[in-house]
Order: C-alpha cells, then sequence, then structure tokens
C-alpha cells in the first residue's frame, strides 16, 4: 500500500518529503474549508422563514374569525385590517425575501410556484374580506372554501420549505461528515505511509550515527529512494562514512611511515645524546678549572683589596706625614724668625754692652 502512494505521488510531481507534506496539509486545509463552508449552507435557511410561513396559515385563521366578528359587530375593522397588512407583508417577504427581518427567499421552483398560488387564493379572501361590514351580508359558505383553499395551500408551501430546508441541511452535513472522516484518514494515512515510515527511517540513522560515533565506520545505509530527502540524507551519510574510512586509511598509512622516521629520528637522538654526554664531561671539566680559576681570582681580589687596604693606609698615614711636615715647617720657620728676633736682640745688646763698657772706662 506504501508503496503504491508513493508511485502515485511521484505521478503527481510529489518527490520530496516537503511537498507531500505540504499536499497532504493543503488537502486537509481545503476539506476542512468545504466543511465550513457545508456548515455554513446548512444555516442558508433562516428558521425564522419557516416560521413566519407556519404563522401564515394561523393568521389566515384568524382573518376568517375576525371577519365572523367584525360582521356581528364585535370588533372594529381596523382589528382585520392590521391582521390582512401582517398577512400580506409575510406574503411578500417569503416571496422575495427580507435581510431585515431574516427571512430567506426559496429559489426552489416548486415553493415559487405554490407561493404564487397562496397568492392567487389570498387575492380572493382578501377582495371576500374587504366586502365584510358590521351587520351586513356575507356569504359564509365561499368564504370558508377560500379560508380552507388558502391554509390547504399556506400548508403546502411549509411542508415544502421544511423539506427543502431539511434536504439541504442534511446535505450539507453529510458533505461535512465527509470531509471530516476524509481528514482524519488522511491524518491517519499520513501517520501510517508518512510520519511511521519516516521515524523508522530517522531512527536507523541515529543507530547508524551512533555506530559511527562509537568508532564503528563500517556503517552504510539503504535509502529507498534517493530523490527526497532521506534518500539525500542517506547520500550524504555513505558518504561521509567513505571520506572518514579513506582519511583513517591515509592516517595510518601516514602513522605507519612515521614510524619510520620516528626510529631514524631516535637514533638520531641516541647519537645526539652521546655527544651531548661527551659535551656535558668536558663541560664539567672546564667548570672544574673554572672553578679553580674562579677561587684564585677570589684570593687575588681579596690580596689586591688587602693591598688597596694598605695603599690607601699609606696615602693617609703621608697624608698625616706631610701635614706634620707642613706644621714642622711653619714651626721651624717661626723658630728661624724666633731665633733672627733674638740674635738680633743680642746683637743689640752687645752693642748696648759696648757701650756700657765705654762709659765705664771713661768713668775709670
Amino acid at each position: 500500500m506504501k508503496t503504491l502512494i508513493d508511485s502515485l505521488l511521484h505521478r503527481l510531481g510529489l518527490r520530496t518529503l516537503e511537498h507531500q507534506f505540504l499536499f497532504s496539509y493543503a488537502l486537509m486545509f481545503l476539506l476542512a474549508l468545504l466543511a465550513c463552508v457545508a456548515l455554513y449552507l446548512s444555516l442558508s435557511v433562516s428558521p425564522e422563514t419557516i416560521n413566519v410561513a407556519g404563522a401564515q396559515r394561523m393568521l389566515s385563521q384568524k382573518m376568517s374569525k375576525e371577519a365572523l366578528l367584525l360582521h356581528h359587530g364585535v370588533i372594529d375593522r381596523s382589528v382585520l385590517e392590521a391582521t390582512m397588512e401582517q398577512f400580506e407583508l409575510s406574503h411578500l417577504d417569503l416571496l422575495n425575501g427580507n435581510r431585515e427581518r431574516n427571512i430567506t427567499r426559496f429559489e426552489d421552483p416548486a415553493i415559487q410556484n405554490q407561493l404564487r398560488i397562496v397568492g392567487d387564493h389570498w387575492q380572493r379572501l382578501r377582495q371576500q374580506l374587504q366586502g365584510v361590514q358590521p351587520n351586513g351580508n356575507l356569504d359564509m359558505p365561499l368564504l370558508q372554501q377560500t379560508s380552507l383553499e388558502l391554509i390547504k395551500d399556506m400548508n403546502e408551501a411549509v411542508t415544502l420549505m421544511a423539506r427543502l430546508a431539511e434536504n439541504t441541511q442534511r446535505s450539507q452535513l453529510e458533505i461535512a461528515f465527509a470531509c471530516v472522516i476524509t481528514i482524519l484518514l488522511l491524518v491517519i494515512a499520513g501517520y501510517q505511509f508518512g510520519t511511521h515510515p519516516l521515524m523508522k527511517d530517522l531512527r536507523g540513522l541515529e543507530q547508524a550515527l551512533t555506530r559511527v560515533a562509537d568508532g564503528d565506520f563500517t556503517q552504510h545505509m539503504q535509502a529507498r529512494r534517493n530523490d527526497d530527502e532521506f534518500g539525500r540524507i542517506t547520500q550524504a551519510f555513505n558518504r561521509m562514512a567513505e571520506q572518514v574510512r579513506n582519511l583513517l586509511a591515509q592516517a595510518k598509512h601516514s602513522s605507519e611511515h612515521s614510524r619510520e622516521h620516528l626510529g631514524e629520528t631516535l637514533s638520531a637522538i641516541q647519537a645526539s645524546e652521546q655527544n651531548t654526554a661527551r659535551q656535558h664531561q668536558e663541560l664539567d671539566q672546564a667548570a672544574t678549572a673554572l672553578t679553580e680559576l674562579t677561587a684564585s681570582l677570589t684570593e687575588v681580589a681579596r690580596y689586591t683589596q688587602s693591598a688597596a687596604e694598605s695603599a690607601q693606609n699609606t696615602e693617609r698615614n703621608g697624608l698625616d706625614g706631610r701635614a706634620a711636615m707642613e706644621r714642622s715647617t711653619e714651626l721651624l720657620n717661626a723658630l728661624s724668625q724666633d731665633l733672627q728676633r733674638t740674635s738680633e736682640q743680642m746683637h743689640q745688646l752687645e752693642h748696648e754692652t759696648q757701650a756700657v763698657g765705654k762709659v765705664l772706662e771713661v768713668i775709670t
């Protein structure tokens, strides 16, 4: 059955899932719209129309009764004329329709013909009613016959209207019911032959993707058709799995080459490690010599620092000696000046002594 439906849809040009679902939705929408229209048309005959038509029979009986009452002088003529006017207006509304009163015009030829017959009987009865006078002459048998004919014809018109309204409503309801049943069948068929197989395919795709996620890249899916969305998804999945397998094969081949190059690299690293070990030994020896040289330089630096301190002390001592010599020189200069002054004073004293000696010689 599903194959038959798929073949039919493909013959209609609905090859993709999108077009198929859109077609089913459009079909269900049209059926629902048709059901709504049918239900609306079932209400096209207003109940007020049947009520007014039924009321016409009572009005015909009421006019006959009011004619007898007017003949006996019990009521006023205006009462009868009001009933006659009401019957006349209602008859015209039934014949032509009246939107204000919500009265529908029946287009059925039999009903229209029956209403015209009622109109003819009404005109004859109207002439008789207009001739009724209080306490006047009244042809009772003719009035009764005309009234009965009017009631009979009006009853036939009401029967035709009710039957047509009932048949119309039944037909429209049958159409709406058929549309609803068809929509339900489309929903069931859409699930059975559309959604259910699609979900089954999606579950298969989910399982395949799960196995691929677990590392199994040997998965291969088979689609019923290649010209719809799921068929293209299946083809893309198969291409992806094939590309992944190729990539894995290339990666395996590359890893083997890398392993070979890695062996060569390891050999070179081992040789480099040996050279590095020798260099480390040489560096250790150089470091030892450098340490000894550093110790010697440290000792020399210490001696140099001691010599510098001694030179600084000597320089300070020299400066102090220089200052002392300058002071001694100043003192010697001062002493020399004092000696010179003393010598001068001694010479002066000597002259003075010689003068005193001369004085003494003179005295003696």
